[in-house]
């Protein structure tokens, strides 16, 4: 009886062992995956270490963006350990919000170096077209190719959103690099072209918040449908599975 236990007791503390050397190798692994925000963050709060006398704008941008970063690593490593729907979408959200202040960080870099001013923003432009072309080409596959009424729907407002973000990105971008060259007052501007100048910021504002908010909801409930569809398919089969063995 006592060898048999003290059996029972050595087999238990050895898959206990196994068990936590198994935590160890995911643990590693999540690591592994998600270390490259851990490096943003310290990264970020680097700059914002080393522009807290000088840059006051960029210092606080660069903190934000460190904790946001931050953020999306925890969320990133609880997924790799334990995938839960919601902290995926954290993660998404912090690294997307965290790279436009780090963006921020640059814009306040130009301010003081005129080189930063003249390359890296027509780079983050020609980038931001690039990808959003590619961004509108597949919602424009979803509103055509999908045999539903809500993710064509849904997709045909996004392509839109996407279509008229490209112009409006562009025309910020040239009436930016005017204003800087130009530089003239508010005062020497009339009335009206402040107004049409308003509104059209007002329906851009409008626009960048709906693209990516009608963006994430097209993909969703895609997905969604699609899902539906196998789970649908499968238990078609397995009912037809079921069937033939009855008749047998």
């Amino acid at each position: 009886m006592k060898k048999d236990e003290e059996y029972k007791t050595n087999e238990k503390s050895k898959s206990l062992e196994n068990k936590i050397m198994e935590s160890h190798k995911q643990f590693l692994e999540a690591i592994k995956d998600t270390y490259y925000l851990a490096v943003l963050s310290s990264l970020s709060l680097a700059i914002a270490a080393f522009t807290k006398d000088t840059l006051v704008g960029a210092s606080t941008y660069a903190i934000v963006s460190a904790s946001l970063f931050l953020c999306a690593f925890l969320c990133s490593f609880v997924v790799k350990l334990a995938p839960n729907a919601p902290y995926v979408i954290g993660s998404y959200i912090s690294m997307v919000v965290g790279i436009i202040f780090l963006v921020l960080v640059i814009f306040e870099f130009a301010q003081v170096v005129p080189l930063v001013f003249k390359w890296i923003f027509p780079i983050f432009y020609a980038m931001g077209i690039i990808i959003l072309v590619q961004m509108i080409n597949y919602y424009r596959k979803i509103a055509k190719k999908s045999e539903y009424k809500i993710p064509r729907f849904l997709g045909s407002i996004t392509f839109f959103l996407g279509v008229s973000t490209i112009p409006i990105l562009t025309t910020i971008f040239v009436g930016y690099y005017l204003s800087e060259y130009l530089k003239y007052p508010l005062d020497f501007y009339p009335a009206a072209f402040v107004v049409i100048a308003l509104i059209f910021l007002i329906i851009a504002l409008i626009v960048f918040l709906a693209f990516p908010i009608f963006g994430l909801l097209t993909v969703i409930v895609h997905i969604f449908i699609k899902k539906k569809e196998r789970t649908s398919r499968r238990c078609n089969n397995v009912r037809k599975s079921h069937s033939r063995t009855k008749k047998n």
